[in-house]
């Protein structure tokens, strides 16, 4: 049974569900209109909800997610040999009219809508009359989806239902903009119901729909995380055919939409010949096709303009391939708000009971009580079809009997009326579970049991004054949780370590929960405030993530509840929203994340000055599962500040790498205001650590609690580490009148140093002033240095970091090499010599981390290693390697990174102390094949193998420098048979045919700058 759906406060609950769920992650529609000659405005929709980047990123997150699952689910069927399921879909359509008669205008027929219905499964069927049309060519990849629709046979409430819902539009029409505006009209939860809204759209647009979601690996969700706006829209003239429509219509706009909203794309990538729809058996196209055309060719390839996903008109549409069918039901059987529609109780026959009283919503308690004394009451309808004169509801609170009223109203049929119950005493900062059901109705069994049970998890928060502290060290501190639906949540405190190993932080497990919690949005709340007597208040927190690749879904917000918690309005979101990587306080991290110390938490500061005067407070911490890693909060400080009439705080700086080979920044510095006067003005300086520039923003109106953010140029970048600080001189032209504050600083490195692969780095002399790498941390001072030669070792020295002698847990020292130019090469790997002692179990971490924007992201993790596993060894004493034997050369992979536009590359050591032991790292070699060579530099500088050779022989470089080569085969009569000049050669492997050779003895000659060398080479049949 349900939990009761958040905050259901009045009649206007889905108009608030919709303005605050639209309004958790701030992403305000940015007013992208179809164009014209667009009849589908399914990518618009979805660049407005994401923007076009998050789009593209999410799209190749989304494909690999469902190409595995497809490849899955075809390797299934072909094992068993099953015939497909026919797969059913219940359906409410949502008429928006303007108030005509039924079957005028937009006030569609009945007929109009069954029309649609009956060409939805013609089509999905492969039964469509035009599938005849289908030329010769496509025939064999047209399929039939085995997905039919139904409209619905009860509503929410369990009631009969025509599955057609007519509503009074609050506008004449509506536009892609007005997407939530569409259904505030009127909607069904999207967990049991495909909601379509009919209605008269303008701009030429016919319709468009809202992309799946999932929660399983590999397949993310918009951010806006709106199931309150999932379905499609349908203009009201291309609904069907016949009767109100445009002569153009054959009802395919609305098989074009489902297509959306079961994951396909337009067969066209939405980008031409260059971008894919994913589905190997519709051709590439160069764009999309319009009217009915006559065999266009684009791409090279046929363009198969039948297809539902073009942009055709109706009755030149005719076909779903193979692909697609496959696709859409993966998506229908995988995705939440598409999987639950299969189990939907909307196509059973709704129970029509002779006396059946239904409990339509729970009145009070809401989520939050801020009283001692509740008085529990909810509202029941007679849903059967006798009169009732008395009905009997019982309550329970944690499963124990409470009390039991009976009724002896009397109520008609769909009647409803009011229930209350007895005070209820309530003790502060417990939680309970408030049960009502409905147990006799006219003194027999209520003949209906679907609607006799409603749930609510209801909490009494703390109250408290100002200050507020919670760094949970013992416990709660006040705070509580709740997921944002109502129901229990996830949030725990666990260990997270900070200053101490054994910190307490509140954590939100989000690696290890399940597949049904993805989306979820979890809450931390604090006790309910009062700020009518103070004049600023100020808000500190630290918070600690390690993200995830291609994750960027996790995501943490803040914003405050009013009225005792138990509403949450748009206005209401401060400006704290982050997701994915600009979340992270940390490397990527596959694992389940636990912050490793200090190094890996970030600190933020939010004003709360938009709320003075104002009582019954709750700040939300909201945490949004995406399935990726776990979220981590601390040391939460809610203060009154002193009250300044102009503080311009400087709060964050973004987009401030902490490597760069760029030779300009722009860093982006956020201003709040924390004081009570509208700021107007700002005069602003800063340094880049080695020039100062001075500027001024004018015209700006920035009010009390509101950010302003200010991007800034640092041009003419050189070599070097530096400190990048900004500071407000000037507040509407005079002082600040809390100066404290108007400063940040942040460090950062700039290289010049840039290598073509293959490339090595043996730290042959002692001091990074001679290395091409460089040592690197963000919290200051690093901790690599040079060690000498220790017996048994090649080299003269290499790069240490002692974690036996480091306390500081958690300090990530950064080693980072010079811009690599992989990209004249198909493929790529290095290597390097580690050594490592495990030290009493304590796991010391060394990740290897990818850059392919110079520095601006280190989002790539390709090596990931901690305690036994990156060690060679275990001691309890400090480590010092002896012998070649107490180190390992580990290889890894960077195929990934080489090719076309990978000229930007930077590779880095990061090491994160947990106080284990010495680490030394030595012979860094990249090289341009997937697969290392050989690595050591012995007396021979050329090896060839294998000797004798049959169909080919291959040589192998190791050279101390990169040299140019030229290699020639000659015969014993000197005969020059094979001549190749091979440019930067290093540590390469190069293979050479032989079967034009006879069988016999030859001479290989490599010679380069600095040695020659010939061997022979025997060639047998």
């Amino acid at each position: 049974m349900a939990m009761t759906s958040i905050w259901p406060r009045s009649n206007d609950y889905f108009g608030k569900m919709f303005r605050t769920v639209s309004a958790i992650t701030i992403l305000i529609l940015l007013g992208i209109a179809a164009s014209a000659q667009d009849k589908c405005g399914t990518y618009q929709l979805q660049q407005k909800q994401l923007g076009e980047n998050l789009y593209r990123q999410n799209e190749k997150v989304f494909e690999n997610w469902l190409l595995q699952k497809q490849n899955d689910r075809a390797g299934q069927l072909r094992q068993e040999g099953a015939q497909q399921e026919i797969l059913k879909i219940p359906v409410v359509v949502h008429v928006l009219h303007q108030g005509e008669a039924i079957g005028v205008a937009s006030n569609i027929p009945e007929g109009q809508i069954i029309s649609q219905i009956q060409i939805l499964n013609q089509d999905f069927r492969r039964q469509n009359p035009d599938a005849a049309n289908t030329r010769e060519l496509f025939n064999p990849v047209a399929a039939d989806v085995n997905i039919e629709f139904e409209l619905a046979k009860q509503d929410p409430e369990g009631l009969p239902t025509t599955g057609i819902v007519r509503v009074k539009a609050k506008r004449s029409n509506y536009s892609i903009n007005d997407d939530i505006e569409i259904k505030e009209n009127s909607f069904w939860p999207t967990e049991d119901y495909l909601n379509i809204w009919v209605v008269d759209l303008s701009n030429d647009l016919l319709g468009f729909a809202q992309f799946p979601v999932s929660n399983l690996q590999g397949l993310t969700v918009d951010r806006t995380n709106n199931r309150l706006t999932d379905g499609i829209v349908v203009d009201y003239e291309y609904f069907g055919r016949g009767f109100n429509t445009d002569s153009f219509s054959e009802g395919r706009t609305a098989t074009h939409e489902i297509g959306h909203f079961l994951g396909l794309r337009h067969i066209w990538g939405d980008g031409g010949c260059n971008v894919d729809d994913f589905c190997e058996d519709t051709p590439q196209m160069g764009d999309n096709s319009s009217g009915c055309p006559n065999a266009p060719e684009s791409c090279g390839s046929v363009d198969m303009f039948e297809n539902y996903m073009d942009f055709t008109d109706d009755d030149c549409m005719n076909l779903f391939t193979s692909c697609q069918a496959m696709r859409m039901r993966t998506v229908l059987q995988e995705s939440p708000r598409r999987r639950s529609l299969l189990t939907s109780k909307a196509l059973v026959e709704p129970i029509l009971a002779a006396n059946d009283i239904g409990i339509r919503q729970i009145v009070s308690p809401e989520l939050n009580v801020c009283s001692e004394i509740l008085i529990p009451e909810i509202e029941v309808r007679n849903t059967g079809n006798n009169i009732v004169n008395t009905y009997t509801i019982t309550l329970s609170i944690d499963g124990l009997f409470i009390e039991s009223v009976k009724s002896t109203e009397t109520l008609n049929s769909l009647e409803t009326s009011l229930v209350k119950f007895g005070p209820i005493t309530t003790v502060q900062g417990e939680e309970h579970v408030f049960q009502f059901e409905v147990t006799k109705a006219n003194g027999v069994d209520d003949g209906n049991s679907n609607n006799n049970i409603r749930e609510l998890l209801v909490q009494y928060p703390f109250q408290s004054d100002l200050p507020i502290n919670g760094d949970f060290e013992n416990g709660q501190d006040m705070w509580m949780t709740r997921n944002f639906d109502g129901s229990s949540s996830n949030f725990t405190i666990s260990n997270a370590p900070r200053i101490e190993p054994g910190n307490k932080a509140y954590s939100l497990p989000i690696q290890s929960s399940s597949a049904e919690e993805f989306g979820d949005l979890e809450m931390l709340l604090s006790p309910i405030i009062d700020l009518d007597k103070v004049g600023s208040v100020e808000m500190n927190f630290r918070y600690a993530y390690a993200p995830v690749t291609d994750n960027i879904i996790d995501g943490l917000t803040v914003g405050v509840l009013t009225e005792c918690g138990n509403f949450f309005d748009v206005d209401n979101l401060l400006s704290f929203e982050r997701y994915g990587n600009s979340l992270g306080t940390t490397t990527e991290k596959e694992g389940a994340f636990i912050p490793a110390g200090e190094a890996e938490w970030a600190s933020a500061t939010l004003t709360l000055n938009k709320f003075i005067n104002q009582n019954d407070l709750q700040v939300a911490f909201i945490a949004q599962n995406g399935g990726g890693n776990n979220i981590y909060i601390d040391d939460i400080e809610i203060v009154a500040a002193s009250q300044f009439k102009l503080d311009a705080k400087v709060t964050t700086i973004k987009e401030l790498p902490l490597i760069t080979c760029r030779d300009i920044l722009t860093p982006i510095v956020e201003v709040k205001n924390f004081g009570t006067d509208t700021i107007r003005s700002l005069d602003y300086s800063f340094t880049d650590g080695f020039n100062n520039f001075e500027s001024r923003l004018e015209g700006i109106v920035l009010d009390p609690g509101e950010a302003q953010a200010i991007s800034v140029g640092i041009p003419n970048l050189v070599q070097g580490e530096f400190e990048f600080e900004f500071t407000v001189d000037l507040v509407n032209d005079r002082a600040d009148d809390d100066p404290t504050d108007n400063s940040i600083k942040k460090t950062y490195r700039v290289t010049e140093q840039s290598e073509l692969a293959p490339s090595r780095e043996r730290f042959d002399e002692l001091g990074f002033e001679s290395s091409k790498w460089f040592p690197f941390s963000k919290t200051g001072e690093h901790n690599w240095s040079f060690f000498s030669v220790a017996e048994g070792r090649e080299r003269n020295y290499f790069v240490t970091i002692n974690a036996f002698r480091l306390n500081e847990i958690g300090t990530q020292n950064w080693l980072v090499s010079p811009r690599l130019d992989l990209s004249q090469s198909a493929e790529a790997s290095m290597s390097f010599d580690i050594s490592y002692a495990q030290r009493s179990n304590i796991s010391d971490q060394l990740q290897v981390v990818v850059s392919t924007d110079c520095g601006r992201n280190f989002n790539h993790v390709v090596y990931d290693k901690k305690g036994s596993e990156l060690g060679v060894t275990t001691t309890d004493f400090e480590w010092f390697p002896q012998s070649e034997d107490d180190w390992r050369t580990d290889t890894i992979d960077l195929s990934e990174f080489a090719g076309d536009g990978m000229d930007d590359v930077l590779v880095a050591f990061v090491f994160t102390n947990a106080n284990g032991n010495a680490l030394y790292i030595d012979n860094i070699n990249f090289f341009v094949t997937a697969t290392p060579g050989a690595v050591r530099l012995g007396d021979d500088k050329v090896k060839i193998f294998p000797n004798p050779a049959t169909t080919s022989f291959n040589i192998t470089f190791n050279l101390e420098e990169k040299e140019t080569v030229t290699v020639r085969l000659v015969d014993l009569m000197g005969k020059e048979l094979i001549k190749e000049d091979l440019p930067n050669i290093l540590n390469q492997t190069f293979s050479f045919d032989t079967f034009n050779l006879r069988a016999g003895m030859y001479l290989v000659q490599s010679i380069g700058e600095t040695f020659s060398k010939t061997e022979r080479i025997i060639v047998i049949d």
